[in-house]
């Protein structure tokens, strides 16, 4: 069939002479997605990762969204952060919209969770032709409902990248005064720093904090005797003489090194980590699997406990 773009609606496929019944059987045969009731888009092409997949599906939910929305409401929260390629946590669920209300509440339906909320003009963006929140504000707005770590890995990524700092997030956060969430959201502009460079990172860090392990040092530089660097490292307890790194495949932004071979990667990684031993360093790797078990929190802690006794 004719391209469909972003998406379609009903009304746009029957101007174009497509009855229901043709718009059924197009769907049963996987020639085109039903995105929510009366609303249509191409086929989702294939994702390596489940978390790319996931932020497509939401994507394509918050274009259906837009074309129903007020003309006083934009894109927020969570959904925003999809638009402006921040982090978010899996399971998405319903497109956030903010309206602009001094007060009041919001509204939840089975496809869009609207919000009540004073917008000022500078808490407004356009994002490849989408009114969504700004960076700062979508930042806050999230950490608001966000659990913590959850809410510094945004916040991380978007003042490692530049697209915000401080002093804005602290603005935006005075001037949503005593909303719901806002003292979680001040706790994570305290947290947030620019020098994690992955969602895992800034979790781990998180965990560290909430569990009284020792705060490490983040991407610390280490030299031989010579002068010569011979590792950017994630973590560095240099009391205890140890290493930590995350083994996360994507650093903000990019993917590590496309295109270059698993094998080259991981011996590459095997002599940089002798190279860091040779240094008189323990090195620690941990996953995200280790994160939500809680085996990194136990595997940093036993190393301190030996390099402590």
């Amino acid at each position: 069939m004719a391209e469909l773009g972003t998406t379609a609606s009903t009304r746009d496929l029957r101007l174009r002479g497509y009855t229901p019944r043709d718009l059924g059987r197009l769907v049963r045969r996987g020639e085109i997605d039903r995105i929510r009731r009366g609303v249509y888009a191409e086929p989702q092409r294939q994702f390596a990762r489940e978390d790319e997949r996931q932020r497509d599906v939401h994507r394509r939910q918050v274009l259906a969204a837009v074309q129903q929305l007020a003309l006083d409401a934009c894109v927020s929260h969570l959904s925003a952060a999809v638009i402006h390629d921040l982090p978010v946590p899996p399971g998405l669920g319903a497109v956030h919209v903010t309206r602009s209300r001094q007060s009041g509440q919001g509204r939840v339906s089975e496809n869009v969770h609207v919000h009540g909320a004073p917008l000022a003009d500078s808490d407004l963006a356009v994002v490849d032709g989408i009114l969504v929140t700004s960076i700062a504000r979508t930042v806050i707005d999230s950490a608001r409902m966000l659990p913590v770590g959850r809410g510094v890995a945004m916040a991380d990524a978007a003042l490692h990248l530049e697209l915000t700092n401080k002093d804005e997030l602290a603005t935006v956060s005075s001037a949503l005064g005593r909303r719901v969430g806002m003292p979680r959201a001040r706790r994570v502009i305290e947290l947030a720093d620019e020098r994690s460079e992955s969602p895992g990172e800034s979790l781990s860090r998180i965990g560290f904090l909430e569990n009284h392990i020792p705060a490490p040092d983040l991407q610390r530089e280490l030299f031989d005797d010579d002068g010569s660097l011979v590792a950017r490292v994630d973590f560095d307890w240099d009391r205890y003489r140890l290493v930590g790194e995350f083994d996360g495949k994507i650093k903000y932004g990019r993917a590590l090194r496309p295109g270059v071979p698993i094998e080259e990667i991981v011996y590459e990684e095997k002599l940089r980590e002798d190279a860091i031993r040779e240094l008189d360093r323990g090195v620690l790797r941990w996953t995200w699997a280790d994160i939500f078990s809680g085996r990194m929190l136990e595997k940093v802690r036993r190393a301190i406990d030996r390099a402590a006794s």
